[in-house]
């Protein structure tokens, strides 16, 4: 059996004390009896001790003798100088890699970036989210980013527990804001709305349920006009400001149903604006392809032939659109409103949850499901009706 004892406090009355040794050498001493012999050796930092400890324990217990201490680290790195060797690893692109890097520089460090690891407790943390600022999902995202922060630091060997993973705290929660669908009226106000050269992108995401950077990055020969199907393999995205193609979200390649109104509305398009070969660097996380070339004939382009980005979108094409068609310039109006009316109406529809959660492109079905719950027919009355012819006589 391993013990550790906290040389700089004892404890007197009842009460913790410091001795006579405080502030002086190694804090913590981890002592065991090997073949009758007491030995010992002294740590610096607890979870250094605590490890060592469990390891003396296993050890023990096979019957062998304890080998000797891993060296304890002369000084516990900072949250700061932690963070910045984990951010560097992170293997993201550029573009996620800023994300990181803003919400930890403002959001984690001033708080936490000079004290050492082994000094944040849960009581911190909580602290930290009462006065956290920004949108709910925005504080959910610096909460997940600290906390696996913390967890690579566990992971490491530099402390025995997450803090921010502690029962005590409780993550930032999100209040789901159901998202109106939009109707055919809507619809065809806002195509009617752009320019006769993008119209086509009320189609594609009301049509085909597609993400913005995925209808930027869609190929002529992506689309199966006589087979009725879309594969959907790439997005156009801004890493560091640059566009890149890359996989779409989630790296999950997927294929989706062609509407027949979609496949006329993609054959008038090419006959009035034909399909340009833009070439992009090919964003992944495999160095030889990272970077690469990556000619694609894209069925949306900008008037100088280049891929569409969101922001050009946003400010020249779609809030014009929504204006003139005196549809309120919401953030629940912007171009992802033509995804969440692709799916509410599959679901009223009757189309099943797996097969809606494919299309789009989920990760988990569990997801769909929540999200669009509101759109599932009434179940109830189904549930109702089919016992009732059940137990009819």
């Amino acid at each position: 059996m391993a013990f550790i004892k906290d040389k700089w406090h004892t404890i007197k009355d009842g009460e913790q004390v410091r001795t006579a040794r405080f502030g002086q050498g190694r804090r913590w001493l981890v002592r065991w009896r090997e073949h009758g012999v007491e030995k010992s050796k002294a740590f610096t930092y607890k979870a250094e001790a605590e490890r060592f400890a469990r390891e003396v324990e296993n050890t023990l217990d096979r019957g062998e003798t304890p080998s000797a201490a891993p060296a304890a680290p002369d000084v516990m790195p900072t949250v700061r100088e932690y963070a910045t060797r984990w951010l560097a690893a992170q293997p993201y692109g550029p573009g996620a890699q800023v994300q990181r890097d803003v919400s930890v520089r403002n959001a984690i460090l001033p708080t936490f970036g000079d004290l050492p690891l082994d000094a944040v407790t849960p009581a911190h943390v909580r602290e930290w989210l009462a006065i956290l600022s920004g949108a709910e999902a925005t504080r959910l995202h610096r909460f997940r980013i600290f906390s696996s922060l913390m967890a690579a630091a566990v992971d490491d060997g530099l402390i025995v527990r997450n803090p921010v993973a502690a029962r005590s705290v409780k993550p930032p929660k999100i209040t789901r804001k159901v998202v109106e669908p939009w109707d055919a009226a809507r619809l065809d106000a806002v195509r009617d709305a752009l320019p006769e050269q993008y119209r086509l992108l009320v189609t594609l995401g009301a049509g085909l349920g597609l993400r913005s950077g995925e209808i930027f990055g869609l190929g002529v020969q992506d689309v199966d006009l006589k087979g009725g199907m879309v594969q959907v393999r790439r997005q156009v995205r801004l890493d560091a400001s640059k566009q890149v193609f890359a996989l779409p979200k989630y790296e999950r390649t997927r294929e989706v149903p062609l509407p027949g109104i979609v496949a006329d509305a993609v054959r008038e398009h090419l006959d009035k604006f034909p399909a340009r070969i833009v070439t992009l660097p090919w964003a992944s996380r495999e160095a030889r392809d990272n970077g690469e070339p990556h000619p694609v004939a894209l069925l949306l382009t900008t008037r100088e032939s280049g891929a569409l980005n969101r922001n050009y979108v946003s400010s020249k094409l779609w809030r014009p659109a929504l204006k003139a068609a005196t549809v309120p310039q919401t953030r629940d109006n912007g171009m992802h409103v033509l995804r969440h009316t692709y799916a509410s109406r599959l679901v009223a529809a009757g189309v099943g949850i797996p097969n809606v959660s494919r299309y789009l492109g989920h990760a988990d079905t569990g997801f769909t499901l929540r999200t669009y719950a509101h759109a599932v027919p009434d179940a109830e009355q189904d549930a109702r009706n089919v016992l009732d012819a059940l137990l009819r006589p």
